[in-house]
């Protein structure tokens, strides 16, 4: 495996293996395919300044649904949208850039048609960004097993 800076990780190789990696505190995820894969993992326990990133990152109508919840709440709301988002930017091998954050658009979907999917714990959120959701294998190696919050497509708007 190799990773030039600011790119995603490769096998040496081997140009039909995608690999995306994330950590956050002491937590890592990877995620491997035959096609691109990105994903992203936030600790809970990192105090944000959460609106201020949303007015960044998000969409507008991301932004306005942030600012109507209780504090805790709009924080694990805006990890799940920033860890879609980051997936989706790693599994084009792009950096962060939110300008483009704030263009891409959620919506709920079936994991036959999604593009994204969401994890939450209550210490971690994370996403996984392929098109191959519905045949992926996930094995958690963590205390407790986080509940996904759904399926959904990302797409700039």
């Amino acid at each position: 495996m190799t990773a030039e800076a600011d790119q995603p990780p490769t096998v040496l190789d081997r140009n039909d293996c995608y690999l995306s990696l994330s950590h956050s505190a002491h937590y890592l995820l990877a995620a491997m395919g035959d096609a691109p894969v990105g994903v992203d993992i936030e600790n809970h326990g990192r105090p944000r300044p959460i609106q201020a990133m949303a007015e960044q990152v998000c969409h507008p109508e991301e932004h306005a649904h942030l600012s109507q919840l209780p504090a805790p709440q709009a924080q694990q709301t805006f990890l799940r949208y920033w860890t879609r988002k980051e997936a989706w930017l790693k599994a084009r091998g792009q950096g962060l850039d939110f300008g483009l954050m704030a263009r891409l658009q959620y919506q709920d979907s079936t994991i036959r048609t999604a593009n994204v999917a969401s994890w939450q714990s209550n210490y971690l959120t994370l996403s996984v960004f392929g098109t191959e959701l519905a045949a992926m294998d996930y094995d958690w190696q963590i205390p407790a097993q986080p509940i996904c919050l759904g399926y959904g497509v990302l797409k700039p708007v």
